[in-house]
C-alpha cells in the first residue's frame, strides 16, 4: 500500500536533485559546497548529550532520559535495572555502542545501563534511524547498520593539565540510601600515547519508602532487598602514527545485588522476596583505521566479552520460594572489517563484513546449550549533489543457531537459521535560499532476532517467538540560526511512522530475572519528536554561560493484532502518548547551577488499556550545583577541586516507570573531587 511518508520523501529526494561540479583542475577535483553539506550532514545527529551534561548526571539512565522518543525503564532505586527503548521499538531493538562496537547480549538483549558510569564516557549520541553518518562515524561496521536505533556513546578521552603528562582524579560521593562511591582516574600521555584508567565501587542500601494504596488501604512502605554493591574498571590506551590510528577498551564490572520484585497490593505490608542476583561483566575491545589517502580508509574492530550471572533464592529467608540456584555464562567473539572509498567527489562507498559468535553455557537441567554465528554484510553508498546528500544502504544480516542439547520443551538439536535484509535510503537537503534550513528523511527495514532467554530458557522460553521486524519512515527539518553575536538557536522537528510485525514484548514476572516473552503481530506507531535549544556561547562574555533545551515527544503505538479484542487499537505496553523534558544550565565564572524536568503521560502494562492496567503519569524535577576552586598548587602543580550537591525528585514525586516497581521519593547525592 502507497504510504504518504514515501511520497512526501521521494519528492525531497528529486528536488534540486543536479550533480555537483567535478571538474579537475591540476589533477586536483576542485573543492565546493559539498564540504559544506557533508559538515552539515554530520552536525545533524539524532540528538546528543555532551561531556558537560555526562559529568552532572549520577548515572548513564540519568543522562539519556531527556532524549526524544527515548523512555528508560527503570525498576527502581540505584541497584535497579535501567533499560531503554525508543520509538516504541523496544529495549531489544535498541542497539548500544561504545567507541563504535556494540555491547552485545544475546542472552536476553537487554544492555543495563546501570551498569556504566556517565563520566566514562566524552558523549552520547542518539540515531533514530538514520545510520552511523547522523553520529559521524568514519570507518561504520556493518552491525550498525542492521538495528533500528543506536545509542551512540565515546568513551571518555583523557584530560590533562597544560604541560602535564599525568593526571589524577580522586572523587567520593554519598548520599540517600546510605549510598557511598569512592573512585579515581588517572591520565597518562606518552609521546603519540594517551592512556586513561579509572575505577568506582559503589555500596547502596537501597531502602528508601514509598507510597502504596490499595483496595480499603493506604500505607507507607520501605523497598527491601534493593540493595546494591558492585565495582567497575576501565582502561583506556588510544594511539595515533602517521596514517594509523587506534584504540583499546578494556572493562571490568561485579555486583551483587537484591531483586525486590513488584509490589503486590495487599492488606499485609510484608514483602519477602529475597531473590539475588550476582554478575561479572569483562569486555577487551580493539578498534582501528588506516588512511591510505583523504579516498580510501580501512578499519577493524574486535572484541571478546565475558557475562557470568548468578540468580538464586534461599528458602529460609524467603519461605514461598522454591530453591533456584540458576548460573549462566555468556561468551561472545566479535570481529568487523570496512573500507570507505571517494573514488569521485560526488560518490563514497563502503563495504563491511562483521562476524560474532555467542555460546551460553548454564547449569541448569536439560539446558540446550545454544551457540549463535551471526553475519553482518553492508554495501553503502553516499551521493553528493548541489545541497543534496543521498545515502542508500544495503545491509544483510544471517543468523545461525545450533543448540548442544534437546530440553524438556522438545527443542531439537537442529540448527535454526534466519536471514534478514534490511535497506535504507536517508536524504539531508540543505535550500539554495533558506541557509538556516535543513530537511531530513529516511526510509528503513529493521530486524531484531529473538534473544536465547527468548527461544530457550528453560522455565519461560518460547521456541516458536518469531523474529521482529520494522519498516521505519521518518521526515523532519532543521533551523538554526544566531539572533544575536553570541547566542545559538535551533529547532529540530521529526515525524515518524513505524510499522512492526511480531514485536516481541518481554513482561517481568515475580522478579526482574524471569521474564514472559511474546508477540504482538502487528503494532502502528505515528510519532513526532520536537525539540528547541537555546545556548549562549561562553566565548560571547567568559563570565557568563547559559543554554536552555526543550524537548516533546508524541507517540501513538497502537495494537492491531486482533480486530474486536480488548486489545485492539490499545496503546502497547510502557510507551507514554506524551512525554517531554527540560534541562537549563546556567554557568557563572566557577559555579554551574542545572535544573532538568521530566514529564511522562498515562501508560498501561498491557495492551488492554482498562484501570487495572493504568501506570500513572508523573513528572520530576532534579537540579545540580556545583562549584570549582581552581589552583597553581606546590611547585608551579595545578590542581582543581569540584564540590557538586545533586538534588533529585525536588517534587518528592511518588510515581512508578514500570508498574508495580515503585521509584524513590526525594534524595541527594554530594561529591567532592579533586584532580591534580
Amino acid at each position: 500500500m502507497f504510504h504518504p511518508f514515501l511520497y512526501i520523501l521521494s519528492v525531497s529526494l528529486f528536488l534540486n536533485l543536479q550533480p555537483q561540479d567535478t571538474t579537475v583542475s591540476g589533477g586536483v577535483l576542485k573543492e565546493s559546497s559539498v564540504k559544506g553539506l557533508r559538515s552539515a550532514a554530520s552536525a545533524y545527529a539524532g540528538d546528543r548529550v555532551a561531556a558537560d551534561e555526562l559529568r552532572r548526571a549520577t548515572d548513564l539512565s540519568d543522562a539519556v532520559r531527556v532524549f526524544g522518543g527515548l523512555q528508560v525503564k527503570d525498576y527502581g532505586g540505584v541497584g535497579g535495572l535501567k533499560t531503554v527503548n525508543i520509538r516504541s521499538l523496544g529495549s531489544e531493538f535498541t542497539g548500544v555502542f561504545i567507541d563504535g562496537i556494540q555491547v552485545s547480549n544475546a542472552q536476553n538483549m537487554q544492555v543495563d545501563l546501570g551498569r556504566f558510569g556517565a563520566d566514562e564516557f566524552s558523549s552520547a549520541a542518539l540515531s533514530y534511524g538514520e545510520g552511523s553518518n547522523s553520529v559521524g562515524a568514519a570507518v561504520p561496521g556493518a552491525r550498525e547498520e542492521a538495528g533500528g536505533n543506536n545509542l551512540m556513546l565515546t568513551s571518555g578521552e583523557p584530560r590533562f593539565f597544560p604541560g602535564r603528562k599525568d593526571t589524577w582524579s580522586v572523587r567520593l560521593r554519598g548520599g540517600s540510601f546510605g549510598t557511598v562511591s569512592p573512585s579515581m582516574a588517572w591520565n597518562h600521555r606518552a609521546g603519540n600515547l594517551t592512556s586513561r584508567l579509572s575505577a568506582e565501587w559503589i555500596k547502596t542500601d537501597g531502602r528508601y519508602r514509598f507510597h502504596d494504596t490499595g483496595a480499603g488501604y493506604d500505607t507507607t512502605m520501605v523497598r527491601e532487598n534493593s540493595d546494591l554493591q558492585s565495582f567497575r574498571a576501565s582502561w583506556r590506551l588510544s594511539g595515533k602514527s602517521g596514517n594509523n590510528s587506534w584504540r583499546t577498551l578494556a572493562h571490568f564490572y561485579d555486583s551483587e545485588r537484591g531483586l525486590p520484585g513488584p509490589v503486590v497490593r495487599r492488606a499485609s505490608a510484608a514483602i519477602t522476596t529475597k531473590d539475588r542476583q550476582r554478575d561479572r561483566d569483562i569486555f577487551v575491545q580493539w578498534s582501528g583505521e588506516h588512511r591510505f589517502s583523504n579516498s580510501s580508509i580501512i578499519g577493524a574492530k574486535a572484541r571478546y566479552s565475558y557475562a557470568y550471572t548468578n540468580y538464586r533464592t534461599n528458602p529460609y529467608e524467603d519461605p514461598a520460594a522454591m530453591p533456584v540456584d540458576n548460573r549462566f555464562a555468556l561468551s561472545t567473539a566479535y570481529l568487523s572489517l570496512s573500507h570507505v572509498f571517494t573514488p569521485v567527489q560526488w560518490w563514497k562507498g563502503t563495504l563491511a563484513a562483521d562476524y560474532e559468535f555467542s555460546y551460553l553455557h548454564s547449569n541448569q537441567r536439560s539446558f540446550v546449550f545454544p551457540r549463535r554465528h551471526s553475519i553482518f554484510l553492508l554495501w553503502g553508498n553516499s551521493f553528493y549533489f548541489k545541497n543534496l546528500q543521498i545515502d542508500l544502504k544495503l545491509p544483510a544480516q544471517f543468523a545461525f543457531d545450533k543448540l548442544g542439547a534437546e530440553g524438556p520443551a522438545g527443542f531439537p538439536s537442529v540448527e535454526k537459521d534466519r536471514s534478514a535484509f534490511t535497506p535504507s535510503i536517508s536524504a539531508i537537503w540543505l535550500p539554495s535560499r533558506l541557509k538556516h534550513l535543513t530537511f531530513n528523511g529516511f526510509i528503513r527495514r529493521s530486524f531484531r532476532m529473538p534473544s536465547f532467554n527468548d527461544l530457550y530458557y528453560t522455565f519461560v522460553g518460547n521456541s516458536s517467538l518469531k523474529p521482529e521486524n520494522a519498516m521505519q519512515y521518518d521526515l523532519g527539518f532543521r533551523h538554526g540560526f544566531e539572533p544575536v553575536r553570541g547566542l545559538e538557536s535551533e529547532f529540530k522537528a521529526d515525524f515518524y511512522y513505524n510499522m512492526v510485525t511480531d514485536k516481541i514484548i518481554a513482561v517481568p514476572t515475580a522478579n526482574q530475572f524471569r521474564w514472559t516473552m511474546y508477540n504482538i503481530g502487528r503494532v502502528h506507531v505515528q510519532g513526532m519528536d520536537l525539540k528547541w535549544s537555546l545556548n549562549w556561547d561562553k566565548k560571547a562574555q567568559d563570565a557568563l554561560k547559559a543554554s536552555l533545551t526543550m524537548r516533546y515527544s508524541f507517540q501513538r503505538s497502537r495494537d492491531f493484532s486482533t480486530p474486536g479484542s480488548v486489545t485492539w487499537k490499545g496503546q502497547i505496553p510502557y510507551i507514554p502518548m506524551h512525554s517531554g523534558s527540560a534541562t537549563g544550565t546556567v554557568g557563572w565564572k566557577d559555579w554551574d547551577l542545572s535544573l532538568n524536568y521530566v514529564a511522562s503521560s498515562t501508560r498501561w502494562s498491557s495492551s488492554a488499556n482498562i484501570p487495572d492496567y493504568r501506570t500513572a503519569p508523573f513528572q520530576t524535577l532534579d537540579a545540580w550545583i556545583s562549584r570549582t576552586f581552581k589552583e597553581k598548587g606546590s611547585a608551579g602543580r595545578p590542581g582543581e577541586l569540584t564540590l557538586r550537591l545533586a538534588l533529585r525528585n525536588l517534587m518528592d514525586e511518588k510515581y512508578e516507570v514500570v508498574q508495580g516497581y515503585p521509584m524513590p521519593g526525594f534524595n541527594l547525592l554530594a561529591t567532592i573531587e579533586y584532580s591534580f
